[in-house]
C-alpha cells in the first residue's frame, strides 16, 4: 500500500531535547520537593517554638496579675505590662474582670488600633478556668496571634481569709478571676521563612545548574543512538521505508538497535505477505461473478463487490453503502426471515430472497451467509454471497410451460387420433348410405343422414384443430407470399369486422416467401384477428405487419430458442383491453378461454401455437391490461425462390373408382375401420382381406399371392406402419402401398411417401376419397 509522507508544519522536538527536558524537569522537581519539605518542617518547628514562647509569656503575665485582677486595679495592671513595650513583636495587652468586662489595656503598636478597640468594646470570650487559647488573625499588616488566658484562682474560705491571703496552701474550688489577651505580631515568623527560602535558593540554584550541565553531557552520549532509532521509526511511519539502525553506542543501545532491526525485517516480510494476501483477496472479491456483501449487526451494508452493484443496477459502492439489506428486498418480511434464521443457526445456505433492482425489476437470488459473533455470542457482522438465479428461475418456468404444452399436445394428439378412427367409421358409412335410393326417397331419413354427415364434418374440424395444436395437422406445403396473404386477410377483415375497427397493413417490400401451408397460416392469422376483434368491442386499431429478419445470433422467444437464420416476422397488434400475466401464460393451452359459455371453444390460439410450431416457427405475445396485445410470428424464410412442395392430399377429380376384381389387403388395428374398408371396397368391385397389425399383414401376403394393393395404417401397436411397409416392400417390391393416417405432417408418413408409398388417404376419409386414391395407385402400378 502506498503511503503519502506528511508535511509537518514545524520541526518536531528531538528525542534528545525531550530526554533532557524530562531529566531536568525530574531533577528540578525533586529539588523543589526537597526544598518544600525542608521548608515545611522548618517553618513548622519555628511556628511551634514561636507559639510556645507566646504561651510562656502570657502565662507569666497571668501569674503576676492575679492580685490586681482580684482587686480590679487597672492602673497596676497597665503598669505591669508596660515593660513589654520594648518587645517589637507585642501589639497590645487587654485585661478583663471575672465578669468578662474590660478592665484595663495597653496598646504598643499603632497599626493594631482597630483590633485593640474591638477588644475593649467586646466582652471576653468564655474560657475554662486556667485555659489558654491561641487565635490566628489575618490583617492588612500581616498575620498576628492572640493568646487568650483565663486567669484562675481557688475560692477563699473564712479560715483562709483569717490566715491571710496568698498563702498558696489553701484549699478551695478553682475559679476564673479574669481574662488576659496578649497579641503578638507574626512578622518575625514570616521574616524567618523568607530568610530560609533565600538561603535555600542560594544553595539550590547553583547546584541545579551544575546538575543540568552534567545531564546535558550524559544525554548527548545516550540520546544519539536513540535519535537515530527515532528517525528510522519516523521514516517507517511516514514513508513506509525501513533503513537499518546503526548498531553503535553502549551495549544496551546496540542490543536495542539489533533487536529493532530484526523486528523490522520480520515486520517487512509480514507486510509483504499481507499485501500479497490482500491483493489476492481483492482480486477474488472484485472478480467473482457472484455478489459479495459485508453486513453489519443492523443489516446495514458495510462493503460490497462490483458484481453485487451490477446485480442491483448501481454504478458505484456509494450507492449501496449506508443502506440496509431491507431497502433492496422485494418483501422486507423475507429479509426478516433470513436474519432470524441466521441468528438462530449462525449461517444459512442457498436461502431464497427476492431483491428489487434499481430499475424496479424483481431479482430472484440465493443468499449464503456466515455470521460472526463476539465473545458474548452477540452477532457482530455477517458475510453473504448472493447468486442471481433470475434467469434460471425463468428458464425453469419456461421449461415447465414447454413440458406442459408438450404433454397437453401429446394428449391432444392421442385423443384426436382415436377420435379420427371413430369419425372414419361414421363418415365412411354415412358416405355409403347417402347416395342410396332408399335414403334419397325418404326426406326424413335423408335429413337425418345429412345431419349426421354435418356433425361428423364439424367433429373432423375440431379434431383438426386438436391435431394442429399437437403439430400433427393436415398440411399441404407450398411457397407462400405472406404479403399477399395478409392483403387477402385484411380485405376479408374490412368486409366482416365492425367499421369502428381500423385495419392497417405495414408490408415490407421484397419479402421472401415461406414454405408453408397457406390455408393453415391463413387460419392462424384469422384466429388471432378474431381474438383482437373481441378485445376491442368499442373499436380500435388492428395492425398487420411483415418484416424480413436476418438473425446473426440465437435469441430467446419466451422460453424457446430461435436459432440464427433468415425469418419472416408477422406482427399482429391491437389496441384492445389487453391481458395480465396470468392470462398471457395460459392463452395457448387447449380449451382455455376468457369468453363466456358458447362464445368460444378455447382452441383458436392453441391451433395457432401448433401451426406455427409445426412450420418450424416461433410465436411470442406481449400484452398488459389496458395496453393492447401484440403477437409476433417468426417463420423461416424459404431457401428456394421457385417451385412448390408436392401436395400430399390428392385433388378431387372425375376418376373412375370402380374395381376390377383386384384383391386388396386392409391393415388397421381398429376393427370398425377394417369392416368399413371392406364394406366400401367389396361393393365397388374389389376383393378384400384384412389384418389387425403388421405381423398379420405379412402372413396374409404369404397366404394370398394375388394381393395387388395394400391399405396400411401407419400407427398400430406391435409392428407399426413403418416396419410393416419396409417388410412388405421387401417381399413384394412392386406392390402399391397406400398409407392411411390422420395427419400428413408426421415424419413417418413423409418418409414413407419419399420411400415409394403409392398414396395417402387422410382419416376420417369417405367412400369416394378412398376409392379414388386406390384406383389411382392401381392404375399407376399397372402403367408403370
Amino acid at each position: 500500500m502506498n503511503r503519502i509522507s506528511p508535511q509537518p508544519q514545524r520541526r518536531p522536538v528531538t528525542f534528545r531535547a525531550k530526554l533532557m527536558a524530562a531529566t531536568l524537569a525530574a531533577v528540578a522537581g525533586a529539588f523543589l520537593v526537597l526544598l518544600g519539605v525542608t521548608g515545611y518542617h522548618e517553618m513548622r518547628f519555628l511556628r511551634e517554638n514561636f507559639l510556645k514562647r507566646g504561651e510562656s509569656l502570657v502565662e507569666g503575665l497571668a501569674s503576676g496579675s492575679r492580685i490586681p485582677l482580684l482587686a480590679e486595679d487597672g492602673d497596676r495592671l497597665r503598669a505591669m505590662v508596660r515593660g513589654l513595650r520594648s518587645r517589637d513583636a507585642v501589639l497590645y495587652a487587654v485585661f478583663y474582670n471575672a465578669k468578662g468586662e474590660y478592665l484595663a489595656g495597653e496598646l504598643f503598636r499603632p497599626e493594631a488600633r482597630c483590633a485593640f478597640d474591638r477588644l475593649r468594646a467586646a466582652p471576653a470570650p468564655p474560657l475554662a478556668p486556667g485555659a489558654v487559647e491561641i487565635r490566628e488573625l489575618a490583617g492588612p499588616q500581616g498575620r498576628s496571634y492572640e493568646f487568650w488566658h483565663s486567669v484562675a484562682s481557688r475560692r477563699m474560705t473564712e479560715i483562709d481569709l483569717l490566715g491571710g491571703l496568698g498563702d498558696g496552701e489553701a484549699e478551695g474550688e478553682i475559679q476564673s478571676i479574669g481574662t488576659l489577651c496578649l497579641a503578638v505580631s507574626g512578622e518575625e515568623l514570616a521574616a524567618t521563612a523568607r530568610r530560609l527560602l533565600r538561603d535555600g535558593l542560594l544553595i539550590g540554584v547553583p547546584l541545579l545548574l551544575g546538575l543540568a550541565g552534567l545531564i546535558l553531557v550524559l544525554v548527548r552520549r545516550l540520546a544519539r543512538p536513540l535519535s537515530d532509532l527515532a528517525a528510522v521509526i519516523r521514516s517507517v511511519e511516514w514513508e513506509g521505508i525501513h533503513r537499518p539502525v546503526p548498531e553503535a553506542g553502549p551495549a544496551e543501545i546496540r542490543q536495542l538497535a539489533e533487536d529493532f532491526n530484526h523486528m523490522m525485517a520480520a515486520l517487512e516480510e509480514r507486510r509483504e505477505r499481507l499485501q500479497a494476501s490482500e491483493s489476492r483477496y481483492r482480486r477474488l472479491f472484485e472478480g467473482i461473478r457472484h455478489g459479495l456483501v459485508h453486513l453489519g449487526p443492523g443489516r446495514e451494508i458495510l462493503d460490497c463487490n462490483p458484481a453485487f452493484l451490477e446485480l442491483l443496477g448501481i454504478q458505484e459502492c456509494g450507492g449501496a453503502a449506508g443502506h440496509r439489506l431491507d431497502d433492496f428486498a422485494w418483501d422486507p418480511a423475507g429479509a426478516d426471515a433470513l436474519w432470524e434464521a441466521l441468528e438462530a443457526r449462525g449461517g444459512v445456505h442457498d436461502w431464497p430472497l427476492a431483491l428489487r433492482a434499481r430499475h424496479g425489476g424483481r431479482l430472484e437470488t440465493l443468499f449464503s451467509v456466515v455470521a460472526h459473533r463476539d465473545e458474548t455470542g452477540r452477532l457482530q457482522n455477517a458475510e453473504a454471497m448472493v447468486v442471481d438465479v433470475t434467469t434460471l428461475r425463468n428458464l425453469e418456468s419456461q421449461l415447465r410451460h414447454a413440458q406442459k404444452m408438450e404433454a397437453v399436445g401429446t394428449l391432444a394428439g392421442g385423443i384426436a387420433h382415436d377420435f379420427n378412427n371413430i369419425l372414419t367409421g361414421i363418415s365412411g358409412y354415412v358416405s355409403m348410405i347417402r347416395p342410396l335410393p332408399e335414403v334419397r326417397s325418404h326426406p326424413l331419413l335423408a335429413k337425418a343422414v345429412a345431419a349426421i354427415e354435418k356433425s361428423a364434418d364439424r367433429a373432423a374440424h375440431l379434431t383438426g384443430q386438436l391435431l394442429a395444436f399437437a403439430r400433427k395437422g393436415k398440411y399441404q406445403e407450398t411457397l407462400v407470399d405472406l404479403n399477399q396473404l395478409l392483403e387477402e386477410v385484411a380485405r376479408l377483415l374490412r368486409e366482416t369486422f365492425d367499421r369502428r375497427i381500423e385495419i392497417r397493413t405495414e408490408l415490407a417490400p421484397g419479402l421472401p416467401p415461406v414454405q408453408a401451408d397457406g390455408d393453415q397460416i391463413h387460419q392462424a392469422i384469422l384466429n388471432i384477428c378474431i381474438n383482437a376483434r373481441d378485445a376491442m368491442p368499442e373499436g380500435g386499431v388492428l395492425t398487420l405487419a411483415t418484416e424480413h429478419l436476418r438473425l446473426e445470433e440465437a435469441f430467446d422467444c419466451q422460453g424457446t430458442l430461435v436459432p440464427p437464420g433468415d425469418y419472416v416476422r408477422l406482427t399482429l397488434s391491437d389496441t384492445g383491453h389487453g391481458m395480465d400475466e396470468e392470462v398471457r401464460a395460459k392463452i395457448f393451452e387447449p380449451f382455455f378461454t376468457t369468453k363466456g359459455p358458447r362464445e368460444g371453444t378455447g382452441l383458436g390460439l392453441a391451433m395457432v401455437y401448433g401451426i406455427v410450431q409445426n412450420h418450424g416457427g416461433h410465436i411470442s405475445v406481449a400484452s398488459r391490461p389496458g395496453g393492447g396485445t401484440t403477437f409476433r410470428l417468426y417463420l423461416p424464410a424459404a431457401q428456394e425462390t421457385g417451385g412448390a412442395a408436392a401436395e400430399t392430399r390428392p385433388e378431387p377429380g372425375p376418376v373412375e373408382a370402380l374395381g376390377r376384381g383386384e384383391l386388396i389387403l386392409v391393415v388397421d388395428d381398429e376393427e370398425m375401420i377394417r369392416e368399413l374398408s371392406t364394406d366400401i371396397l367389396a361393393p365397388a368391385g374389389y376383393r378384400v382381406v384384412t389384418a389387425a397389425d403388421g405381423a398379420e399383414a405379412l402372413e396374409r401376403l404369404g397366404e394370398e399371392a394375388e394381393i395387388q394393393a395394400v391399405l396400411l395404417d401407419i400407427i398400430m401397436p406391435g409392428m407399426g406402419g413403418r416396419e410393416a411397409f419396409e417388410r412388405l416392400r421387401a417381399r413384394a417390391p412392386g406392390l402399391p402401398v397406400i398409407l392411411a393416417t390422420g395427419y400428413t405432417k408426421d415424419q413417418t408418413a413423409q418418409e414413407l411417401l419419399r420411400a415409394g408409398a403409392a398414396g395417402l388417404v387422410l382419416k376420417p376419409y369417405k367412400r369416394e376419397e378412398l376409392l379414388r386414391v386406390l384406383r389411382r395407385a392401381l392404375d399407376q402400378a399397372a402403367g408403370g
